[in-house]
């Protein structure tokens, strides 16, 4: 099977993005029979990894899955983006001379130990 290279990324994919070599456009349709369990897990995957099913059978092809993010890290790193980017806007009041309250500081600098040893304990 030919290796994706940068020699041969050519043609981009409308979906995935991936470029390929104009010889390696998909012509082929094959049909392939699943029972419902494995519908049921085929339909799953592709929607928690927000692609269609006939990518993920070709991705589970190529043993190139994307690795999966677990729910818990997703929703600490919603929380630490969110009291990151407040605390940036902070020390930015900071960089301008801008005195931001004490209380607003110690208020973020909490709600971030917090989360941060919420998601040591996790």
């Amino acid at each position: 099977m030919k290796q994706f290279t940068e020699e041969n990324l050519t043609t981009s994919s409308r979906k995935s993005g991936w470029k390929i070599d104009k010889n390696q456009i998909r012509t082929h349709v094959k049909k392939v029979r699943f029972n419902d369990e494995e519908l049921l897990f085929l339909n799953k995957m592709s929607a928690v990894l927000n692609i269609s099913r006939a990518e993920y059978v070709r991705l589970c092809l190529l043993e190139t899955l994307p690795k999966q993010v677990p729910e818990l890290n997703m929703q600490a790193w919603v929380a630490l983006s969110t009291l990151s980017s407040n605390l940036n806007q902070i020390a930015k009041k900071l960089n301008q001379g801008q005195a931001p309250e004490i209380a607003e500081i110690k208020h973020h600098l909490s709600k971030l130990r917090e989360t941060l040893l919420g998601a040591n304990n996790g």
